[in-house]
């Protein structure tokens, strides 16, 4: 059977066309594996003609993206908190350490989604953010944001996982509300996150703790 030049146009495949991507993490420009990875896997998206804006508390003069220097785990403000959260003197009322948590991730919630909307993105790359709450606020902050912006779509990748020996780092905080709100934002399981995982077994994990189907794709490098 014949079919019309504009039916056959029509059943002609297109390929997909690259897009944006905010690509989050703690830091970038380290020497550590975890950034080396990730710095090789933005050249190979951008060679590939998709356009990385790069969100980390290190990101040098001159490169696109945004700069967040509340995204670090390393600065004194977020390592106080850390340990007013996992590690507090005396089990006070827990209000006052919530709001300071609450506000922070608000703060870095709002400059985020800021910078989507005016730099038209819907796909936003996290490397460790939902797995190791190294900066637990950074955690809510991209817990709420794809809770309630279900038009975003976001890449969990896990190169690093809370269960992996690093429950004496980050223990269960003795506090109700917060131990509460880090549980649901870790390793969250919501319609618009896809998480990729480094390993079968990592993925076994977070299909029995969280019920997430994740991809397995092996962190490598071309030595």
């Amino acid at each position: 059977q014949m079919y019309p030049v504009e039916n056959d146009r029509l059943l002609k495949e297109t390929e997909p066309t690259p897009g944006s991507i905010l690509a989050v993490h703690f830091k970038l420009y380290g020497g550590d594996g975890v950034s080396l990875q990730s710095q090789v896997l933005h050249r190979v998206l951008r060679e590939n003609s998709w356009k990385i804006f790069e969100c980390c508390s290190d990101l040098p003069n001159g490169k696109q993206g945004l700069l967040l220097p509340e995204i670090s785990y390393q600065t004194a403000e977020n390592r106080n908190l850390s340990e007013r959260i996992f590690q507090p003197e005396s089990l006070k009322d827990e209000n006052e350490p919530l709001a300071l948590l609450e506000a922070q991730a608000k703060k870095i919630r709002n400059k985020v989604e800021a910078y989507l909307k005016a730099n038209n993105i819907e796909i936003v790359h996290l490397h460790n953010i939902f797995s190791v709450p190294f900066n637990p606020a950074a955690t809510l902050a991209f817990y709420d944001l794809a809770s309630k912006r279900q038009d975003i779509h976001f890449i969990a990748q896990h190169h690093d996982l809370i269960n992996e020996g690093r429950q004496g780092i980050f223990s269960t905080s003795t506090y109700s509300k917060i131990s509460a709100r880090i549980n649901e934002a870790v390793l969250p399981n919501l319609p618009n996150i896809k998480h990729v995982a480094l390993s079968k077994i990592a993925a076994s994990q977070m299909k029995l703790e969280k019920g997430i189907d994740a991809v397995v794709i092996p962190d490598g490098f071309d030595f």
